[in-house]
Order: C-alpha cells, then structure tokens, then sequence
C-alpha cells in the first residue's frame, strides 16, 4: 500500500511540475534607479518606447513599458505633462484616463485613492466580449503614471494580475 501510494504522489507531482512550467511567469523588474520614478515587477520582459506629442498645451512625453504575458496586456503609461497643466485639477485629469479606459465598455470599478500622498483611481473596465481592464492612474506634480492589465476577463481575475498592479510603487 505505501508503494502505491508513493507511485501516485509521484505521478501527481510530475504532471503538477509538468503544468506549472508552462505557465510560470518569468519576471522582470523596472527599478526606480533607471531615473523613471517608480518600481514595477513585470510578469514578462516589458518593452519600451518613448513618444514626443504636440498638443494645444504644449510637448508632452509619453514613455511606455508593455509586455505580454498568457493573454493579458501589461503596461506602464508615464506622460509627463508640461508647466501649463499646472493648474489643471487632478481629479480632472484622472476622470480623462477613466473615460479612455472606458472606451465601449462599462466602468465597473472608480475608486478614489492616494500613493505617496498624491491623488490615484483604482479603475476596472469590462467589455460586452468579456474582455476588460484593471489598473490604477496616478497623478504626481505634473507625471501621470497609467498601470495597466488588459485581456480576457478571466485573466485579469488572476494572481499574475493583482500581483502586477500591487508591485507598482512610486519613489520619491
């Protein structure tokens, strides 16, 4: 009897192993020392491109940090807006990111939040094609931070998700 039983924690162990490598994130790191302000820990190798906008107001820079991993969509939005938006009341601003993100979907999930004191939406999005968005917009000074997860709704449901948007801190 204990043969048998050994035999089949074996098996068990095998195909959990088995089924576990497939699917384990490999996660990469963004840290605060690379001169972007903030740390975020990635479930795959993120990506980078940096875009120069003109609008009304003025240049603004845009850097994202994307990647992919099982479905879901990553990504990390840094606009950096210039002196005119000074005056420009933060709420404001986090309401356009919550109606960006919206887009044809329903916003499920807006709420009011603080990082390192400054002002923050805790957002979720689901789509009519059980696709959706969670993420968190944080306005510091004149830097909105975008922290994306987007895919199947399942998906973002999962461990890989929440473990992503709560990794995101600002430094100082």
């Amino acid at each position: 009897m204990p043969r048998r039983s050994l035999a089949l924690l074996a098996v068990l162990l095998a195909v959990g192993l088995a089924h576990a490598d497939g699917k384990k994130p490999k996660y990469t790191t963004i840290p605060a020392s690379a001169g972007i302000g903030f740390t975020v820990t990635f479930p795959c190798s993120p990506s980078d491109s940096t875009k120069e906008l003109a609008t009304a107001a003025g240049s603004v820079t845009v850097r994202t940090h994307r990647g992919e991993f099982d479905g879901v969509a990553y990504a990390v939005t840094v606009t950096e807006y210039p002196e005119t938006f000074a005056d420009v009341q933060p709420q404001k601003i986090l309401d356009g990111v919550r109606d960006g993100l919206r887009g044809d979907g329903e916003v499920t999930t807006d709420k009011v939040v603080k990082m390192n004191d400054a002002p923050a939406r805790e957002l979720e999005v689901a789509t009519k094609k059980k696709t959706g968005v969670r993420g968190v917009a944080v306005l510091q000074k004149r830097t909105l931070y975008v922290i994306t997860a987007s895919g199947p709704s399942s998906s973002l449901a999962k461990e890989t998700t929440s473990d992503f948007l709560k990794s995101f801190v600002l430094s100082n």
